[in-house]
């Protein structure tokens, strides 16, 4: 097709000419410029509206184009049947009080550690006990535990109480898993407070992982809970946290908590769960402790789900298993991405919105950007949040930043499949890389031929003359009414009042 654009009369201006391009930038100078898409073969159109600030703007900032021309043939936009959508398995939630000790810990200098525990020797035994406190309708609760494996990495305690108690090869699964798991994780994200030095709060440079019923709400009707956390107050002692009148409970020793009850009915997603929250707690010693930073929870959270998504596969969770994070998140993505904040985070039963956005724009990157390469990058740097983004975005992408990536997010959700043109971006490409032996590949996916949660195939797509507003570092996809077009059609570009908005046609 051929693009021309030409601004109403008068006055007269040049026409600008644009030869068979899938992605048109709209950045007329003109208020209101007219333009033509010429030699449409069966294609459709798309507007997309980017906003590239951290501030929302209102609907009547955003532009729009009216399409004033039906110099074309069309069919009529055919919706997808029903069919069922997305992941069936559990709804996995998140431990908010340890989320947020973990993004405003106390002080790192008073970490201190302490002398080795008996429990802590490497030559432990089956059924060694301990004590460990827990949580239960907001009271802490000493409960014993007893060690049911370990290997070189890690000790797995188990506790009698749990109504769904797990065989014993379960638990040495768990231990061995975690063994590959800590190795792919270390290898691009960092380590652990202590790993490098004493052994950390307990002077042991293994790490605990206790398995149990995490908010106690195991039933044959669970259909959501807490599937494991990462909670930093175990780094400290508990006399530096009652010095500071703190009314929590540490358990001195740098762990990990797995819910029994997804480790009995859905161990991959278990397995999956211990990657996302050994990179909450290398992220904890990386950037908190060892750089004094502060990442926000958008960013640690995207961190984690890379994590997921790049490593999953090395642990023998595919994209063919309903557990892995692209199953798990993208269909909701989908669903719900326009004109909402990845940078912001919902809270109540909007939380999973937000873990959706983070996903699939770690997703979109890791894609097109450089893969475990940039994710290594974003992990070592200096800086958190979209600095740090900037900063490995650049240093892999010849001076891009975050702004720039954020303007071309648009193509990943119009673009997939086998006609994609070459130089766009997409969730559609595969990249692998080999850090330190170990090969790492974030795999294609084509949104087109998944289901969103109302069981549509691809994104949303919104009516072209809608005008939403658009908060931060947010888009949307938009469309005329018609697609498969063929022939020439004209339209009308209103420029947005706010030049944070990136307005650009994509032709599919």
């Amino acid at each position: 097709f051929v693009f021309t654009a030409c601004p109403p009369s008068p006055p007269v201006m040049e026409t600008a000419t644009y030869h068979s391009q899938a992605v048109i930038p709209l950045d007329f100078s003109e208020e209101r410029t007219q333009f033509t898409i010429a030699n449409l073969n069966h294609q459709s159109i798309f507007l997309v509206k980017v906003n590239k600030s951290n501030k929302l703007v209102p609907s009547t900032q955003t532009g729009t184009v009216y399409f004033n021309s039906t110099e074309h043939s069309a069919s009529r936009m055919q919706s997808a049947p029903y069919t069922e959508t997305g992941s069936q398995i559990m709804n996995r939630l998140y431990h908010k009080k340890a989320q947020s000790f973990n993004e405003n810990p106390p002080g790192t200098p008073s970490i201190k550690p302490i002398s080795r525990n008996a429990y802590s020797s490497p030559q432990e035994s089956f059924n060694t006990e301990r004590e460990f406190w827990v949580e239960r309708e907001d009271e802490w609760e000493n409960i014993e535990a007893k060690v049911y494996a370990q290997s070189e990495l890690c000790v797995v305690w188990g506790i009698n109480e749990d109504t769904n108690e797990l065989e014993l090869e379960q638990y040495e699964n768990l231990a061995a898993r975690f063994d590959l798991i800590y190795k792919y994780v270390t290898n691009i994200f960092g380590v652990e407070y202590g790993k490098n030095g004493n052994g950390g709060v307990d002077g042991d440079f293994r790490i605990h992982i206790l398995v149990y019923d995490i908010d106690w709400d195991q039933s044959p009707e669970q259909t959501s809970g807490v599937a494991g956390f990462f909670w930093a107050k175990d780094s400290y002692t508990q006399e530096y946290l009652d010095r500071l009148s703190m009314d929590i409970k540490t358990n001195e020793a740098e762990m990990l908590y797995i819910d029994s009850f997804f480790m009995k009915q859905y161990p991959l997603l278990a397995y999956s769960t211990l990657v996302h929250e050994l990179q909450h707690m290398i992220n904890f010693n990386e950037k908190t402790l060892k750089r004094g930073l502060l990442p926000s929870r958008w960013y640690n959270e995207m961190l984690s789900m890379i994590a997921e998504d790049m490593i999953d596969p090395l642990i023998d969770i595919t994209l063919h298993d309903e557990e892995h994070p692209v199953n798990v998140w993208m269909p909701y993505f989908l669903s719900v991405y326009n004109g909402a904040s990845f940078t912001e985070w919902f809270s109540g039963d909007d939380e999973s919105i937000s873990y959706a956005l983070a996903f699939a724009f770690g997703a979109y990157l890791a894609r097109n950007f450089g893969g475990a390469h940039l994710i290594y990058q974003i992990a070592h740097n200096n800086a958190v949040d979209k600095e740090s983004l900037s900063l490995a975005i650049g240093e892999m992408n010849n001076g891009q930043t975050f702004d720039s990536t954020v303007l071309r997010y648009g193509e990943a959700l119009v673009f997939s499949g086998l006609n994609m043109p070459a130089m766009v971006l997409s969730f559609d490409k595969s990249t692998t890389s080999t850090i330190e032996g170990i090969d790492y590949t974030f795999s294609a996916f084509d949104i087109w031929d998944m289901n969103n949660v109302f069981g549509f195939n691809g994104p949303l797509v919104f009516d072209i003359t809608g005008h939403p507003d658009l908060s931060s570092y947010s888009l949307i996809v938009q469309s005329n009414t018609s697609r498969n077009l063929t022939g020439d059609i004209t339209a009308t570009v209103v420029k947005p009042a706010d030049d944070s908005i990136g307005l650009y046609l994509m032709i599919k």
